[in-house]
């Protein structure tokens, strides 16, 4: 302009100005040779980026976006809501005031009528499904857990909403990509592989072109037919899957889905680019995002906002690029998607030398470039290893033992107390710390009982009408790391609803504890109580007085760890009153009764 003044006209004087040079524009294109050449004429805006969102949280995130060059990618494009992100996990917080605008919404569905409206054969599918309850499905996907909430979050929290924090694909304050919640893990946080293939064709029948797993566990060998099946059925249809590639700290080639050679497994490394200590490497990570740390949303009622780390945070920043990628670029095909992601990651190898953390830690911005310039990379980083780990653990840190045992792994050993389980074990495992102490039952979380730690998880049974079951599993620690426990502790956490087995009367007393029976023979107290009660002597028959061990006396039963005091040690022996005694039928005589007791 040649005025100066012009440049900070009013607003109505912008627009009349605007208006009049399209006119210009028009009566050129229809009157000159040259005009018939402007096929279209378009406002061409200024971009604003979110590294000027207004997320307050924004800056807990920063190291993390930055990490992965997001601020830069926003330049270019910050997720369409044409495009849909399908979160295969616990849940989703679906009115979470960070994520509500961005839930996906079956817009041919009419919400709780009770009817399958589009005829899809769900009934009030609005948001997603749920496969985590007996009987196949449910239209409730809200998040329970936290889990599924955060993944959620960093693939699409609102940006730029003035509230909370950012997701990799969440828009500019106007929406961003749209979550479809598929809940196929419980409020546990475990589910079936059966239920999960369900969910992603359900996805790919539905719209999602990109669905977010952060699920998975160790297979004999990286396949399961059904499973098999639904990821091809996903690649059929054109999306993308992406795989959390677990937390075990070693080579996850067994890691399924994660190890499967058709879906991107993602491994975790810090913010710096060095592979997290527990994150699994080699064949099942194609390319690496940061997992450590990592803020983002969680159910409502459970604070709003949190830190989670794990490759399942990892799993959500490669779909949410994935994500930017389709927005910017909705005809690319997914192989060039998938060549541009594997041939702009940073080149990480150096800093991992001994572990393959595959083509690198993604790099949003290069890849956003790369998809929108159609440079697609002809080199694109194979699936399979080059070279072989040299120090993979035999053991992750902490893992969980048999399920309604007290079995640890071999190689691993119970967890001794209950600092060590809920300060280290916990948030390795990525276990959810119980909202209550007690739910009518076992304790939730860390409780001691018979010995070991074990954390509480509730399943569903299908054979039996829904009731729910509580199960535990013990805690367990590489047996080659110390102990950072004390000498010792008492069980200050028993189990509330369910007595022991059997249990001993106090010294010097003939009377059992209430709710407790005497034991009346050699082999029930020899085999199973002693046993139970974890007991143990020196084995002697007589030391001057008293049996060690169990003895008969006067038809009771009774335990004796002391032999030789010139007064009664002896504890009687009960069992819980509806325990079935090994004793019916028996005819054992006192063969080892005390030869001098008192009358």
């Amino acid at each position: 302009d040649a005025s100066a003044g012009r440049r900070f006209a009013s607003a109505p004087e912008r627009g009349r100005a605007a208006v009049a040079a399209l006119e210009r524009v028009g009566a050129f294109a229809k009157q000159d040779a040259l005009g018939l050449a402007v096929l279209s004429v378009e406002v061409d805006r200024v971009t604003r980026g979110a590294a000027e969102s207004d997320d307050p949280a924004l800056s807990r995130q920063k190291a993390d976006w930055e990490a992965i060059k997001l601020y830069q990618a926003w330049q270019i494009e910050t997720g369409s809501p044409d495009l849909v992100v399908q979160v295969v996990d616990t849940g989703i917080d679906v009115d979470h005031p960070d994520l509500a605008q961005n839930i996906w919404v079956n817009e041919g569905e009419i919400c709780d009528n009770g009817i399958d409206d589009d005829d899809n054969g769900f009934v009030d599918d609005c948001h997603g499904w749920t496969w985590s309850l007996p009987g196949g499905g449910e239209k409730d996907v809200m998040d329970r857990n936290s889990h599924g909430t955060h993944c959620a979050g960093t693939v699409a929290a609102v940006t730029n909403n003035g509230i909370g924090v950012a997701g990799v694909a969440g828009g500019a304050g106007a929406g961003g990509v749209k979550l479809m919640a598929a809940k196929t893990l419980g409020d546990s946080g475990t589910g079936y592989s059966s239920d999960a293939a369900r969910a992603l064709i359900y996805g790919a029948d539905n719209g999602a072109r990109v669905s977010s797993n952060s699920r998975g566990a160790t297979y004999v060998s990286c396949s399961n037919s059904f499973h098999d099946n639904a990821i091809d059925y996903f690649n059929e249809e054109g999306g993308i899957l992406v795989f959390a590639a677990g937390n075990d700290g070693r080579d996850g080639e067994h890691h399924y889905p994660g190890c499967h050679p058709d879906v991107v497994g993602v491994g975790a490394v810090q913010q710096t680019g060095v592979r997290a200590s527990w994150s699994n490497y080699g064949s099942v990570v194609d390319i690496s995002a940061p997992g450590v740390s990592i803020y983002s949303t969680v159910p409502e009622s459970k604070g709003s906002y949190g830190y989670k780390s794990g490759t399942s945070m990892a799993c959500p920043h490669v779909a949410g690029t994935l994500a930017l990628g389709w927005s910017a670029n909705a005809s690319a095909p997914k192989e060039d998607l998938l060549a541009c992601l594997y041939g702009t990651a940073t080149d990480i190898l150096a800093l991992n030398p001994d572990h393959l953390v595959g083509a690198g830690m993604v790099d949003a911005a290069a890849f956003l470039a790369c998809v929108m310039g159609q440079a697609f990379p002809t080199d694109q980083p194979t699936h399979a290893p080059t070279h072989a780990p040299t120090d993979a653990p035999t053991h992750a840190p902490y893992e969980l033992g048999v399920l309604g045992a007290n079995d640890c792994p071999a190689g691993t050993a119970p967890v001794e107390c209950v600092e060590e389980c809920r300060e280290a074990a916990v948030p390795y495992l990525e276990l959810e710390p119980p909202a209550s102490e007690n739910d009518g039952g076992y304790p939730k979380g860390c409780y001691r009982y018979h010995g070991s730690f074990t954390v509480e998880y509730t399943f569903w049974n299908d054979h039996d009408e829904g009731k729910k079951h509580t199960l535990s599993q013990p805690i367990c620690r590489d047996a080659s790391l110390a102990s950072p426990c004390g000498p010792s502790e008492a069980p200050t956490e028993a189990p509330t609803d369910e007595p022991p087995d059997y249990a001993l009367a106090e010294a010097g007393t003939t009377a059992c504890p209430t709710g407790y029976e005497r034991v009346s023979c050699l082999d029930e107290c020899r085999d199973d109580a002693a046993e139970s009660l974890s007991l143990s002597y020196e084995k002697h028959d007589i030391w001057a007085a008293y049996p060690q061990g169990c003895f008969l006396w006067n038809d009771n039963m009774y335990w004796n760890l002391h032999g030789g005091s010139a007064e009664p040690n002896s504890q009687l022996v009960c069992r819980a009153v509806g325990v079935r005694s090994s004793c019916e039928g028996s005819t054992d005589a006192p063969t080892d009764a005390p030869t001098d007791a008192p009358t």
